[in-house]
């Protein structure tokens, strides 16, 4: 989202617990053939509100893994920490057997972009890294195995 009147939408609707304008504009976007493999939408203590990884289902805290959301706040307040603002934090994970390129930044506002000011909740976006599209390289480099 490079506008940031898509960024205020989505913190009035998380605000306002807005299920189906949130499921229609972002957890809808979920899935082998769209932008994201699974999306979580944290409040701004980190806990689970949201999360997507079949645009079938709807939302489902399930699938929540406290690993991966530990793992991306914890890049999230490093990149804050180098820059001295809000920041987009991005890693790379293996969960599973499978590698993903994840993503995480605060749902900010235009209007209140002083986060110790607002409790912002939190994206986080992840993409399945495709071995037989990347070839062995990146895996043999970027996991433990």
């Amino acid at each position: 989202m490079q506008d940031y009147a898509h960024w205020d939408a989505a913190f009035d609707w998380v605000k306002a617990n807005d299920v189906t304008a949130i499921y229609d504009n972002i957890g809808g976007f979920v899935g082998p053939d769209e932008i994201f493999d699974f999306i979580y939408i944290l409040d701004s203590d980190g806990s689970a509100l949201y999360a997507y990884d079949d645009p079938a289902v709807g939302s489902d805290l399930s699938i929540v893994g406290p690993n991966v959301t530990s793992l991306m706040l914890q890049v999230m307040r490093n990149a804050t920490r180098q820059t001295g603002r809000t920041a987009i934090g991005t890693s790379f994970m293996q969960i599973d057997d499978t590698l993903y390129v994840v993503g995480v930044t605060r749902i900010l506002t235009s209007t209140d972009i002083h986060v110790h000011e607002v409790a912002f909740p939190y994206f986080i976006g992840a993409v399945r890294l495709d071995p037989e599209y990347l070839g062995s390289t990146p895996i043999k480099y970027l996991s433990n195995t």
